[in-house]
């Protein structure tokens, strides 16, 4: 066991801190790396900085070596950027998703098998991978399915999957807490990281603001009536209620507004009352990513999710010239371009696409 070497992404937290730990029990011999894909400006909070203190003290606990990898100019070309072109483009960016995919599972990865010599990488991802006899791995949901991250890592591929441990799959949530606080961790009290990967909690509209000129304008309903004004299309999003600044408005129904759509070139929100016009049961891909090769595609009857912490919906994919429509079964509700469908049979992770 001590002659696999497996280098696992730490990044502060405590899932995972447990991750390399329950290796290091199973014997591997097993590193730590911090990866640095940010660099703080004199106008954001150093989360970076704190998450680097947290490894520090995680890998001293645990007594194994840190590497830390600054892939911040490599985040800011191939992640980065495409956020905030999608903002500006009115589509609804998933950086995580793009993060995974262009960071830790291609970046990360590679570098760590190909010049560190490591047989494989791991991260706290709470998901499961098997192998099967026909030589292909798997990307199953994980064992406690309100921490399933398998959302976030369907562009993985077979290749890939082959490199990678996730150590949580089996566990629960207030199990890996337990382990923490069992084995004394001194990072146990630290508050979970959230909100974009590896920029961390921010307060989403000022920090668009520090890289996108905000340009207020005006706020119409889908009847063309002019009912207010907004603070910028960049800090809305499709079927938001709250925060829109229009309650009350004289001559309409008292029932609450959504966002319904937004109209670049005229810099206008269009607002509607009619809870129902946000729901649609069919979108359109570009192209789908499926984790596992079909040789022959015909039209797939599955499961899907349109967001994280969505319930799982049974949906068709059919194959349409070049793109791909998805049908689902049940009407789902303000989907935006630019968001990520992902596709499930049971619990395995088949692939998904992004929504156009």
């Amino acid at each position: 066991m001590k002659n696999i070497k497996i280098l696992v992404a730490i990044s502060g937290g405590i899932d995972s801190s447990v991750a390399a730990l329950l290796l290091k029990k199973n014997g591997f011999y097993i590193e730590g790396a911090f990866i640095k894909n940010w660099v703080e400006t004199k106008n954001e909070s150093c989360m970076t900085y704190k998450d680097l203190s947290y490894s520090k003290l995680i890998c001293k606990y645990l007594n194994i070596k840190l590497n830390i990898l600054d892939f911040s100019q490599y985040y800011w070309n191939n992640v980065f950027m495409y956020f905030l072109k999608s903002y500006k483009s009115n589509i609804t960016p998933n950086p995580d998703i793009l993060c995974n995919k262009k960071i830790k599972f291609n970046l990360f990865l590679n570098y760590s098998i190909k010049i560190l010599k490591f047989n494989y990488i791991a991260t706290g991802h709470y998901s499961k991978i098997t192998y099967t006899n026909n030589k292909h791995y798997i990307l199953k949901k994980a064992e406690d399915l309100d921490k399933d991250q398998t959302y976030f890592l369907y562009t993985l591929n077979n290749e890939k999957l082959k490199h990678i441990i996730f150590p949580l799959g089996n566990y629960d949530k207030n199990t890996v807490k337990k382990i923490a606080y069992d084995n004394n961790f001194p990072n146990f009290y630290k508050k979970e990281s959230m909100g974009i990967c590896f920029i961390g909690k921010k307060h989403m509209k000022n920090f668009l603001e520090l890289y996108i000129d905000n340009k207020p304008g005006l706020i119409y309903t889908n009847k063309n009536k002019k009912i207010g004004k907004h603070n910028g299309l960049l800090h809305y999003t499709i079927g938001q209620r709250k925060g829109i600044g229009i309650g009350g408005k004289k001559s309409y129904i008292n029932k609450p507004w959504y966002i319904f759509s937004k109209d670049i070139k005229r810099n206008r929100l269009i607002v509607i009352q009619k809870k129902k016009l946000l729901l649609t049961s069919k979108i359109k891909l570009k192209k789908i990513h499926f984790i596992n090769k079909i040789s022959a595609f015909k039209n797939i009857i599955c499961n899907s999710k349109v967001r994280h912490m969505n319930i799982d919906i049974p949906c068709t994919i059919i194959k349409h010239n070049f793109f791909y429509i998805v049908l689902f079964k049940f009407p789902q509700k303000s989907i935006a371009s630019g968001q990520s469908i992902v596709f499930y049979k049971k619990n395995i992770c088949l692939g998904g696409g992004v929504i156009i």
